[in-house]
């Protein structure tokens, strides 16, 4: 087993911390089994987007569940993030123990290696793995399930997944120290903590503990996203828009819109993210997130016209 030298690796891996680099493996899964020192037991790989590209696996080491994920160097879906990110968190995870007061915490990497297999080069990382859904399986999971019976327990883990979600965001865009009674210089801060990629997959909610985990941690470079709390709320909002757009387009119909779903969404994520601010006017704070919106699906609108009865449904609620 080598170090890993810069001189190995021109492309996206070479910020990597001192991880182990394996020059040449047999398989993905021989990369694992030295990772593990041969100890991983009961590894199993999942469907993953991308083929090669990005392959996950679960396994068991030392008695515990770990999930496994390998990122091909030429990925094209990750040219612009910064994998040396989440293991710079790991080394202050100490810092971010204001998270557990909103029911949450990070998933940072336990082990990692760079290895190459057929002359291309992979990155593999290990956590250690988390009980729950994506935001998105609960909202597809409610979306299908509602099609053929009320399915109120869904509704209601959905709607506190999202209150939750609230919460957390406002945590990690908000320090409290330099909170003041302006609500408008509230969204020109910087943020406490810059999570870019949050899009309702990356954010795992455990019902049966009210948890909330942040997973996928490294750094992407995104235009919308520049570091304080006005973009990472706008970021959070377009995804939300998107999700709903995307559910109307699979699963509605005429007869069948998401709109309401939407409102109640967003409503409960309102109420999460205002519980944070008890020196605020939470009515003026829920406007402005609300007028965010309705800027989103008015631009959407411009290129979507079919859009536009559903956003209609939606602007008559906010």
């Amino acid at each position: 087993m080598d170090k890993l030298q810069p001189s190995d690796i021109d492309g996206k891996f070479k910020d990597l911390p001192d991880v182990p680099y394996y020059r040449e493996v047999g398989s993905c899964e021989a990369a694992i089994d030295r990772l593990f020192e041969g100890e991983a037991e009961n590894l199993c790989e999942h469907d993953a987007k991308g083929g090669e590209l990005y392959i996950s696996y679960t396994a068991l080491y030392k008695g515990k569940k770990c999930f496994i994920k390998i990122i091909r160097e030429d990925n094209p879906y990750s040219k612009n993030i910064f994998y040396s990110y989440e293991w710079k968190l790991k080394e202050n995870l100490s810092q971010y123990g204001w998270l557990d007061s909103v029911g949450a915490e990070l998933v940072v990497p336990d082990k990692g290696a760079v290895f190459k297999l057929q002359g291309q080069l992979y990155y593999l990382t290990s956590y250690e793995y988390v009980h729950g859904a994506t935001l998105v399986e609960l909202y597809r999971d409610y979306i299908i399930a509602s099609r053929y019976f009320q399915a109120d327990s869904k509704r209601k883990k959905l709607l506190q997944s999202f209150r939750r979600c609230g919460q957390v965001l406002a945590a990690i865009n908000h320090n409290p120290d330099a909170i003041n009674g302006d609500t408008e210089m509230l969204f020109k801060q910087p943020v406490r903590l810059l999570l870019s990629d949050r899009n309702g997959t990356n954010e795992i909610y455990d019902a049966a503990s009210d948890r909330f985990y942040l997973i996928d941690l490294s750094e992407e470079e995104c235009e919308g996203n520049k570091g304080d709390v006005y973009s990472s709320l706008k970021c959070w909002l377009d995804n939300l828009t998107d999700l709903n757009i995307h559910a109307q387009k699979k699963y509605g119909s005429g007869k069948r819109s998401f709109s309401h779903l939407f409102v109640d969404l967003l409503e409960a994520f309102i109420e999460g993210y205002t519980d944070t601010f008890p020196i605020h006017d939470h009515e003026k704070l829920s406007l402005m997130i609300k007028s965010m919106v309705r800027d989103d699906l008015k631009e959407i609108c411009q290129d979507e016209s079919w859009l536009e009865s559903f956003a209609n449904l939606i602007g008559s609620r906010l």
